[in-house]
């Protein structure tokens, strides 16, 4: 049972699991490797979904091809994947030092599975616990006794780890080798992200070889319930120290970012230095020790010399990589136990100082054994440079006047005044002062401001200064900043450039255009109309620039309230009508800000033709200003000028605007419902713009609502009908227009472009308009078909089906017309109302048959069948309709332009259905036949395909149950099966392809299930197929379909027309003897 598999508690969840059958015992199972071979007994059910447990040994990892799989009774399933171990991942021990005794940094990297310390309660803890190898000791601890740093990813350096977090956690040592970390639940550990632990560790006393450390995680402070655990590979020991000098005489030593020039180096060490022995120098993260590039010289090193007197010449293999400096010592000589090493490099500061747990510089002496000698020292103090620092103009931009300036970045260290000096060109901070309640600008010179204000570390802040005295002269913008801390700097960034003086853009000839004012074929009304709030428009300009652009430089234009685009942007020279080259900087996040990166110089004097796409203003703006630029990158504009476009940038309202029935069929008089929301305007007259093929009555308003008072046919536009409507907004209390309805008249069909339109005016000058582009849709009549057999000259057989949506009245008319080359003649003989509750024909019109009900007719599916002479070819206009219409002549439903059959030359015919019994449940003998009057040639047809109506089913279960028969000859059957019976409202013979159906009268009877609900649609459907290789006749309307021919189905207690039929057949059955089945499991990736 299930329940024996995972247990009862959990069962419920797995109730879709059948209990292994009783017979299926398991007979044996070996398992050999990552393989398990269980023989089971047969009993196991097709079908049915089964689950077992099988014993395993877990591996000490989790396997990178994590797969299983499964086989059964010659059954393969996919691979599946398997279960994740309990265990750290991506684990990893650095130490700072491998030298004996010396008091040591570790970094354990590692991710942990199981979450650790996650709960809903503050109050809970998890527990790491380290296990140092045997000779490593801890010392004392207590809180904060190590660094736990989250790891975000990587930097530019594949091996520079960048610190996302880090806390301090406290420590419990349980022994010499063993501390238990609490993880409080502020600091969970979650699974799969990657953390780092750096501890303090006492290295072992003796020298050894590389020993793992354990690390464990618990749920609980007691430590009673394990999480994950892993064996984490450590590091060697070597015998002894190295001694390790620097010296810097330049004064930028604890400058971020600063240039270290001749930085000079020196180590002591306490073994000889030996042709093959190896020097390694590691620097703190963020130092680079390699070339300037390129680099010349005899190895790629920043600079590095070795004095005339050193030991090292270039006879040594030397690489700097990054922060790490190689010597490969090839000396011929060697040097004795404490010689000493000098030599000297340059190098730059790090922007930002190394994290706390990795800012050590270290040095290992190796031979060919292995590390002989090693140390490392705490590197220097390092003033870190502020980030993220970006200066704008925030006030007026005229030169020589008074401006806002705001000053952005990032303190790397908290401080509480920053002092801001103008470098270039003459700026004046004499009056200026400080913006926020919180900032105070003091100590107030020409060229400099000193403001106070709390700096916190890594949190951004901008200096708002206003007053500040802009250059008369232009150019370059270059500020000093530094932030102070009781009068120590504590970041720092020199001669940081911003922007320069602009120059002026000249602009004439603004127009703004609608997309359809650009396109009056396509768009014949909208053209006509001014461009709208909240919507797509052209706008264009002509340009001159005071001051050269160079290449490179960026072309901007700001439009507040408008939405700016790239689309169909150009910037043509005038002069020689050639577009200017720019390349568009598609990264702005401001929609009304659009950015170009120039390819080639704008000249001052020089006439441009601007264009470009835009979205107008949500609300019709008080004044509309248009600001164009050029700019370096980050620096103020080379050109700059802010225009007033009010008067010539004419932008209406926009009407939100819908027009709906609930009923729209072909050729109809429908009540449309006209709903407007009209914004803030009042127009005195409304135009409705109908699409082409509608039109309005005399009279069109059905109900005015709470606006409208009258509506009338208005003049032809743009080859299209309107109606005028009057408002009055006396009962307006919105901005609404409800409840209107108006008549109109629908078309054939929905025309190409179904768009409505209503214009707004006031005293003739427009002010809004609206448009729905959906419009009002044609709705044909759902499921209307009408099926015959495109056979030339019979008088074919036409089932007519159709479902309507509206209720029809009795006096109603069913009208299908048909193409004129149709010949009809009226019978009632010749008319089956099938599913129609009452009617009868009426012959009074010439190309169509008109049936009139006795009786009303509710919603619903319908179909009914009649005789029409097809003609001798397919009609050049081959449609058919349906129209449903009331007792008044009004149409109510329809379904037009039905395509008809394609006339074929063949001559064959439907008879009519025959069948034994009628009554609902029981089997009766169905014959199906036709008649061909002339012979078929072979391979014309290859299947023939009889499909039953919806609710009847054949119980052909052997082909024998399936009779051909003739009055003349055979019909030329495949060999057996020569009937597909397989779907139970289909039946599929198939011929021999070889032979020639000729004359005769052919017949097909097998046994079907009367059913107790006779559908609407009781029509049997008769197909030949073309003979297509590897193509079966599976629907009527198929693509290998030829012909189809509708038979009129028998209800219940019909008399057939001819019920004479051979007895029945006998039927067989199938069984299915089981035997033992031998499954195989494969476990991908684990052991057995």
């Amino acid at each position: 049972m299930p329940s024996e598999i995972f247990g009862t508690s959990v069962f419920s969840a797995y109730s879709a699991f059948a209990a292994w059958e009783s017979v299926a015992n398991v007979v044996s199972c070996v398992g050999d490797g990552t393989t398990a071979v269980a023989h089971v007994n047969a009993g196991l059910l097709m079908g049915n979904l089964y689950i077992f447990r099988i014993q395993v040994t877990n591996p000490e990892m989790t396997p990178n091809d994590n797969k299983w799989h499964i086989e059964c009774g010659g059954e393969s399933s996919d691979l599946f994947d398997g279960f994740t171990l309990w265990t750290f991942t991506r684990t990893s021990t650095t130490p700072m030092s491998n030298a004996v005794t010396l008091s040591n940094l570790v970094n354990i990297s590692f991710s942990p599975f199981n979450d650790i310390a996650t709960t809903i309660s503050s109050s809970a803890e998890g527990v790491l616990l380290l296990t140092a190898p045997s000779g490593f000791s801890f010392g004392d601890v207590g809180v904060d006794c190590a660094l736990l740093e989250t790891m975000f990813s990587l930097g530019d350096a594949e091996e520079t780890p960048t610190v996302e977090d880090s806390t301090f956690v406290n420590c419990t040592r349980l022994s010499d080798t063993m501390l238990r970390f609490s993880i409080p639940a502020s600091s969970a550990l979650v699974s799969g992200i990657d953390y780092k632990l750096v501890v303090s560790v006492n290295n072992s006393a003796v020298v050894s070889s590389a020993q793992s450390w354990r690390l464990e995680s618990f749920s609980d402070v007691d430590m009673i319930t394990p999480l994950d655990i892993v064996d984490v590979p450590g590091f060697p020991i070597c015998d002894s120290t190295v001694e390790w000098t620097y010296s810097y005489l330049g004064s930028g030593l604890h400058v971020g970012g600063a240039a270290l020039d001749d930085l000079s180096l020196s180590v002591r060490l306490p073994d000889s230095l030996n042709h093959g022995d190896t020097l390694v120098f590691s620097a703190p993260w963020g130092y680079d020790l390699g070339p300037k590039s390129p680099y010349e010289g005899d190895h790629p090193c920043n600079d590095l010399t070795f004095p005339a007197d050193s030991h090292i010449t270039n006879s040594s293999e030397i690489l700097c990589e990054e922060n790490v400096l190689t010597v490969l010592v090839q000396e011929s000589t060697s040097l004795t136990s404490g010689g000493q090493i000098l030599f000297s490099l340059d190098t730059t500061n790090p922007a930002v100082p190394s994290p706390w747990s990795t800012n050590y510089w270290r040095v290992e002496h190796r031979d060919a054994s292995g590390l002989l000698s090693a140390n490392l020292w705490s590197s220097w103090d390092v003033v870190p440079l502020l980030q993220d620092v970006h200066a704008v103009i925030a006030g007026s931009i005229s030169g020589g006047g008074q401006t806002q300036l705001h000053f952005g970045f990032t303190p790397v260290t908290s401080a509480s005044e920053v002092v801001i000096q103008g470098v270039s060109p003459g700026w004046d901070f004499t009056e200026t002062s400080a913006l926020p309640q919180d900032q105070v600008a003091t100590d107030n010179q020409l060229d400099r401001v000193t403001v106070t204000v709390d700096l916190f570390s890594a949190i951004p802040v901008v200096i708002k200064l206003n007053f500040v005295g802009l250059p008369s002269d232009g150019g370059p913008a270059v500020f000093d900043i530094t932030t102070y801390s009781s009068d120590v700097i504590v970041n720092q960034l020199t001669d940081y450039e911003g922007f320069r003086s602009p120059g002026e853009v000249a602009v004439t000839a603004p127009l703004l255009q609608s997309p359809y004012m650009m396109d009056p074929a396509l768009h014949p009304v909208t053209s006509l109309w001014f461009p709208q709030l909240s919507s797509l428009a052209i706008a264009s300009f002509s340009l001159t620039f005071g001051s050269a652009a160079g290449v490179g430089s960026i072309f901007r234009i700001i439009a507040t309230s408008y939405t700016l685009s790239f689309d169909d942007f150009s910037l043509v020279d005038t002069v020689s009508s050639e577009q200017v080259a720019l390349v568009h900087l598609p990264t702005l996040s401001v929609s009304d800000t659009l950015e170009c990166s120039l390819q080639q110089e704008l000249t001052p004097a020089t006439t441009y033709a601007l264009t470009l796409s835009t979205v107008t203003p949500i609300e019709s703006p008080s004044s509309t200003r248009w600001v164009f630029q050029t700019t370096d990158d980050g620096e103020f504009p080379i050109n700059h000028n802010e225009v007033d476009l009010t008067s010539e940038f004419h932008v209406v309202g926009a009407f939100i605007f819908a027009i709906s029935v609930l009923r729209s069929p072909p050729l109809a008089t429908v009540e449309a419902s006209v709903s407007v929301y009209l914004g803030e305007v009042r127009p005195d007259l409304l135009t409705l713009v109908a699409p082409i093929g509608f039109s309005f009555p005399d009279q069109c308003l059905y109900a005015g609502g709470n606006a409208i008072t009258s509506c009338i046919p208005g003049k032809f536009t743009a080859e299209r009908n309107t109606a005028t409507l009057i408002p009055s907004y006396d009962s307006l209390t919105g901005n609404s227009i409800l409840g209107l309805f108006v008549y109109v008249i629908t078309p054939q069909n929905t025309p190409a472009d179904p768009s409505w339109q209503l214009e707004g005016t006031i005293s003739g000058e427009q002010v809004a308009w609206g448009e729905d582009s959906s419009g009002l849709v044609v709705m044909q009549m759902s499921d209307t078909s009408v099926l015959y057999a495109g056979v030339p000259e019979i008088n074919a057989r036409v089932a007519v089906t159709f479902r309507t949506r509206v209720t029809l009245d009795a006096g109603s008319t069913i009208q299908v017309q048909y193409p004129s080359t149709f010949t009809y003649v009226c019978a009632e003989s010749l008319f089956w109302l099938l599913s129609l509750p009452g009617g009868s024909l009426a012959c009074e019109q010439e190309g169509s048959v008109l049936v009139r009900l006795n009786t009303s007719l509710p919603a619903g599916k319908y179909a009914f069948a009649l005789d029409l002479f097809t003609p001798g070819s397919t009609p050049i206009i081959n449609e058919f309709a349906v129209i449903l219409s009331d007792s008044s002549d009004i149409v109510q439903d329809g379904a037009l332009g039905l395509v008809g059959q394609t006339i074929r030359d063949l001559s064959l015919q439907a008879e009519l259905l025959t069948w034994t019994l009628s009554d609902a449940g029981q089997v009766s003998t169905v014959g199906v036949t036709f008649t061909v009057s002339a012979n078929i040639v072979p391979a014309t047809f290859g299947q023939i395909l009889i499909t039953l109506p919806e609710n009847w089913a054949h119980v052909v279960e052997l082909t024998s149950d399936v009779e051909s028969s003739t009055y003349n000859n055979s019909l030329p059957l495949a060999p057996e099966p020569w009937v597909d019976f397989s779907l139970e409202d289909k039946l599929i013979v198939t011929l021999n392809v070889s032979q020639a159906i000729v004359v005769g009268q052919y017949r097909l009877r097998f046994p079907v299930s009367v059913p107790e609900q006779i559908p609407a649609y009781n029509v049997w459907r008769l197909t030949f197929c073309e003979s297509v290789e590897g193509a079966s006749c599976m629907e009527p309307s198929g693509a290998n379909s030829l012909l189809t021919f509708p038979i009129v189905g028998f209800n219940h207690g019909d008399v057939s027309p001819d019920f004479s039929v051979s007895g029945a057949t006998a039927r067989g059955g199938l069984f299915f003897n089981a035997t033992l089945l031998v499954c195989a499991f494969y476990f991908l990736g684990g052991s057995v």
